[in-house]
């Protein structure tokens, strides 16, 4: 069962700024690395099989924090007695393990600190909830370019191939671990402030593109690639952005009028969440939730 879904807001977020400002190399370099991460989380709920997620209970995208480092896995499996921690990569190539049994590339000599990383956690782990907990970790190697020196073995290291032999012995898991599995799953995100800046406007669901438009009835004219796109799509995705962006907002109909640049008429505006959005307060107070 999915204890806590896989969720993105914070590529949500620096999509929607893509496109409505100007990333620093921070936030590009960010952007990509949070769509790397995206892509790979897909390969491997892959292996995921219904009869796996009914057995075992799902954590996605833990945070651990202590005094000195930050680390991020990908995602966690209760199972049985057990927790296994997992941490995702896509690293290509032959690899061996050092001397000090850290992953490392062959022929760069690039160590991965994957390992170091899980053990940190399972040791920070054991000290908060419960030193007789049954943690394993495993590095996942999802690519199908990744070797493992034969002279290296660990079993600490699944790949591709090894995978879901690794899935199938999970069992359901026990009453026991359930305290456990629900602190897990209680991490948030960090609070982000957008910065000044951001601009307003629909988004051409064809060129992708911030534009001015032609509005009539339940069409857009993109005056950028000169395409007709259906209103409804531009406007949903345009309320998605501004939740993604400022998800500490209520989404109204002022709101959602002034972020399409008042180039939709507000009755539109109005007509459309109610369409699309589930509504919430009443009367002057009326706002929109995301969530049909």
């Amino acid at each position: 069962m999915i204890i806590k879904k896989r969720t993105y807001p914070a590529l949500a977020r620096l999509e929607a700024l893509r496109h409505r400002s100007t990333l620093s190399d921070e936030e590009l370099n960010m952007l990509q690395s949070l769509t790397h991460q995206k892509l790979i989380e897909e390969q491997f709920e892959t292996f995921l099989t219904p009869e796996i997620t009914a057995q075992v209970d799902i954590i996605w995208h833990y945070t651990y924090q202590d005094y000195h480092r930050t680390i991020g896995l990908n995602v966690i499996l209760v199972e049985s007695d057990t927790i296994h921690l997992l941490k995702l990569n896509s690293y290509q190539g032959i690899h061996t393990l050092n001397d000090q049994g850290m992953l490392t590339a062959f022929f760069t000599g690039r160590v991965h600190e994957d390992l170091a990383q899980l053990m940190s956690v399972k040791l920070g782990l054991q000290y908060l909830l419960d030193r007789s907990l049954n943690i394993e970790i495993r590095a996942v190697c999802l690519s199908p370019d990744f070797e493992l020196n034969a002279l290296s073995h660990s079993s600490m290291i699944l790949t591709a191939a090894t995978l879901p032999a690794y899935l199938a012995q999970m069992t359901a898991p026990k009453l026991n671990l359930a305290p456990s599995t629900i602190q897990l799953a209680e991490t948030t995100d960090a609070p982000y402030q957008v910065k000044a800046g951001v601009k307003n406007g629909l988004r051409c669901p064809h060129c992708d593109q911030l534009s001015e438009f032609n509005y009539h009835h339940h069409l857009i004219l993109c005056l950028k690639c000169r395409e007709i796109s259906q209103l409804d799509q531009a406007f949903i995705r345009a309320a998605h952005e501004y939740m993604s962006l400022f998800p500490e907002n209520r989404l109204t109909k002022d709101i959602m009028y002034k972020w399409c640049n008042k180039k939709i008429p507000a009755a539109k505006v109005a007509s459309l969440l109610k369409k699309h959005f589930h509504t919430a307060g009443k009367t002057k107070g009326t706002y929109y939730l995301l969530e049909n």
